[in-house]
């Protein structure tokens, strides 16, 4: 069963309209840095509507509510970051299950890579959880686990329903959620700047998630 967000975090929908649905995405758009540099408490319906040059009722026609906005913003974010179109068409490509885990892999560093609120959102949820996160994040992120563990199974030789295929999903993607969470500059001072050559960080990554799916499944 798919889970389903609470009413008041479910965006409104309308019908279809291109002075609407344009309407709409300015708001998403003016909303998503605002709530990146302020945080869900620190900003109102009326800051968004004000800064999109909005009627004042437009949140709630076009969202439902302020959650329901946040909500949107929420799973904006995480397309941004990995989009699930973008995972069905690697998933759906050329090439077998281990060379389309390295183009994930890409993807996902492309999506860091490149300065954005979305990081910046998701650093503020996933150091103070809203009530909002938990359901987007399962409603957004369940169809795109299943592409991923589905693509780990079969490059280790796996059945998907396998626990070590989710400790495999761990080990392989630990390393990007790092690189999500840590503040770059602070990482490089201690570390060394990582992002420094992304295609070396990208073969390091990749050389690590397969040559460990292939330790798992000799073992």
């Amino acid at each position: 069963m798919n889970p389903v967000l609470p009413k008041t975090m479910r965006p409104s929908i309308r019908g279809p309209s291109a002075h609407g649905g344009a309407t709409r995405q300015h708001i998403l758009a003016v909303a998503g840095p605002l709530f990146a540099a302020g945080g869900y408490e620190g900003i109102t319906s009326k800051e968004v509507c004000t800064a999109a040059g909005a009627n004042l009722a437009a949140v709630n026609y076009h969202f439902g509510s302020r959650e329901g906005l946040y909500a949107a913003v929420l799973i904006e974010a995480h397309r941004r970051l990995l989009s699930r179109a973008a995972l069905e068409d690697i998933a759906a490509g050329p090439g077998d299950a281990r060379a389309k885990l390295g183009r994930i892999i890409d993807g996902l560093l492309e999506g860091m890579g490149s300065e954005g609120w979305h990081l910046r959102l998701f650093m503020r949820e996933l150091l103070a959880p809203t009530p909002t996160l938990g359901a987007v994040l399962l409603q957004e992120v369940a169809p795109k686990l299943a592409i991923l563990t589905a693509l780990l199974a079969e490059a280790g030789g796996m059945a998907a329903d396998e626990p070590r295929v989710a400790r495999c999903f761990l080990s392989a993607f630990a390393p990007c959620m790092l690189l999500l969470l840590a503040d770059t500059h602070l990482l490089s001072r201690v570390m060394g700047d990582v992002w420094q050559d992304p295609a070396a960080l990208s073969r390091h990554l990749k050389t690590f998630a397969l040559a460990g799916l292939d330790a798992i499944a000799a073992s």
